[in-house]
């Protein structure tokens, strides 16, 4: 059993461990204008620790709960154990509606929640957290609440990944009087917070307290290379790793949301274009060190070197606690990755910051109707099904409209992803009496379909298998291939990604003007829709089709190598998401 309090003994420990690792000199800045900073380590990739990655004979050996193993085909993918010890293959479909409250949820909050997040076929919960929570006072860790949230979510056979927030967004995320949390007043002066990122507008104004930031953001970054700040973050990533080691409930960390550096908000982007330095001394004095210790100059380029640096540092503790855990992170509302300049600039992230940052998991955000822009770049990076990071995004929208969640779902699991998860601003997907709404329905179907084709899902590559598929009236099939078959994924392509020149930040105007564009009367009708299914190899073939979640009789097929056969699936919508699966039994 986790037990809810670190032990005093074992927090010295920590605490010790974590000294005797960060005993590195602080470095200072101009007299007077600050505490100095933690300086910046050129060499902190070749430090890194990531996520272990086993092979499934090494898996089954070990004792960790939850494991990214190195399958037969060499795709990386998750593995749990079962109630009876035995690892399975685990992909991950979660689904989080968020606390936008002052308190945080009791047990029976809870209850409900998370039976209505099984009834919706979810596997995962993805439950903010605060720093606050789990330090409420420095040196002294209570894991209570988490415990708490943890056991409702074993008793609904649901897992948890965390997503672990170290800045505030007051007055309402993610409890009550987070601007009051000691972190970010280590180190004041006169009124200035120095453990607190500072922002700077372009007339000169800084702002050096929380109750001054709030006033023109809302949100409270940590200075986190402040010297008493940084080795802090890395005592309570190991802690928190640490504890939920042997969890069988835990399986991932989102490490910080939306975070890097602080930046204005972004409603108000076109009057703080130009808001460009963080002016605490803490960061000024790092900017310093920096340029002395890489001979280039750029601030935004300096930003980016230090976010990869800062979460290289942080996954690598949180990795000492715990080896197997996966860490993920996602990015300002899918803007770096898109390649938007003004994100990058004002975040210090872009498309790199996960290899460069060392995470394990792609967590993008998709919300904005630019995903073309988003897989292109990162597709041009990363091989997600065969090395880190792998992608498993962390909150696709569903609440502007169902055909943006359900493409942006699709993009996911047609590229041999290892998961999604789905953020709803609408928390009754499931209604009192109930009922289940449009978005329950569309998020449950797909749901289904992926757990009934689990075997290939899970372990699948993109690409054909002993069968390729094809088809036409404007509809589009991806395929998915493992020992177990093929799954050709049927559905309409709306193309979403439009250019919006000054209104690309946001998202209610974007797909607004794109749905005023392309009306429901577009997408109208219903379709008997052909789908080729030529054969590789001869043999007797097993064909099912899976409509909305729902199963339909399947069928076999005798097929010579290289015969196609056509396979009619009737009284489709544009909105619907089919999944063919194709099978060879001899």
């Amino acid at each position: 059993m986790i037990s809810g309090k670190l032990s005093i003994g074992s927090a010295l420990a920590v605490v010790a461990s974590c000294l005797l690792a960060q005993a590195a000199q602080v470095g200072s800045a101009a007299p007077g204008a600050g505490p100095g900073f933690v300086p910046f380590d050129p060499d902190y990739g070749a430090k890194a620790r990531r996520v272990r990655i086993v092979s499934e004979k090494e898996a089954q050996a070990l004792k960790a709960p939850s494991v990214l193993v190195r399958l037969p085909n060499n795709k990386l993918a998750l593995e749990v154990r079962d109630t009876s010890g035995k690892l399975q293959p685990f992909y991950p479909v979660g689904l989080a509606t968020g606390y936008w409250a002052r308190q945080a949820p009791t047990a029976a909050d809870l209850e409900p929640t998370f039976t209505n997040i099984a009834k919706l076929g979810a596997n995962t919960v993805m439950m903010g957290l605060h720093w606050k929570v789990i330090e409420p006072q420095q040196g002294k860790f209570d894991f209570a609440y988490t415990d708490m949230v943890a056991g409702v979510a074993k008793k609904h056979g649901l897992k948890i990944w965390w997503v672990f927030f170290m800045h505030a967004q007051p007055p309402n995320w993610p409890v009550a009087n987070i601007a009051d949390f000691w972190v970010y007043h280590l180190d004041s002066h006169d009124g200035a917070d120095y453990t607190i990122q500072w922002l700077k507008d372009d007339k000169g104004q800084v702002y050096r307290t929380i109750a001054e930031n709030v006033k023109v953001h809302g949100e409270i970054f940590p200075a986190y290379s402040h010297p008493k700040v940084f080795p802090l973050v890395l005592r309570m990533l190991r802690t928190f790793g640490a504890h939920y080691k042997d969890s069988d409930t835990v399986i991932g960390i989102q490490l910080g949301n939306e975070e890097g550096f602080s930046a204005p908000d972004w409603r108000e982007r076109p009057a703080t274009e130009n808001w460009q330095a963080n002016a605490n001394p803490v960061i000024q004095g790092l900017y310093e060190d920096w340029k002395l210790k890489t001979g280039k100059s750029d601030w935004y380029t300096f930003k980016l070197d230090t976010v990869n640096s800062w979460w290289t540092q942080f996954s690598a503790a949180y990795h000492e606690g715990d080896p197997y855990k996966l860490v993920s992170f996602n990015l300002w509302t899918g803007g770096p990755e898109a390649g938007y300049e003004w994100w990058i600039h004002q975040t210090g992230t872009d498309a790199l910051t996960y290899r460069k940052g060392n995470i394990d998991v792609i967590g993008v955000m998709l919300h904005r109707p630019f995903n073309e822009q988003v897989w292109a770049n990162l597709d041009h990076l990363y091989a997600y099904p065969y090395e880190l990071p792998i992608l498993i995004p962390s909150e696709i929208g569903i609440d502007r409209t169902i055909g943006y969640f359900q493409q942006s779902a699709i993009g996911t699991i047609e590229r041999g992803a290892q998961g999604y998860a789905v953020w709803s601003y609408t928390p009754n997907m499931i209604s009192k009496e109930g009922k289940m709404n449009d978005q329950g329905v569309s998020f449950k179907g797909l749901a289904d379909m992926v757990k009934a084709n689990l075997d290939v899902v899970h372990p699948g590559v993109p690409g054909p298998g002993d069968v390729a598929m094809q088809t036409s009236e404007g509809f589009r099939v991806s395929q998915l291939h493992a020992a177990a078959g093929t799954v050709g994924i049927l559905y309409f392509p709306r193309e979403y990604d439009i250019k919006l020149g000054t209104l690309d930040w946001d998202q209610v105007k974007a797909l607004g003007i794109w749905q005023a564009s392309h009306p429901e009367s577009m997408f109208a009708g219903t379709f008997d829709v052909p789908v080729k299914v030529t054969a590789v190899k001869a043999g007797k073939y097993s064909i099912q089709v899976y409509k909305n979640g729902e199963p339909q009789a399947p069928s076999t097929e005798t097929l010579q190598a290289n015969e196609t056969r056509t396979v009619t699936v009737p009284g489709i919508t544009k909105s619907d998401v089919t999944f063919v699966r194709v099978k060879r039994l001899l």
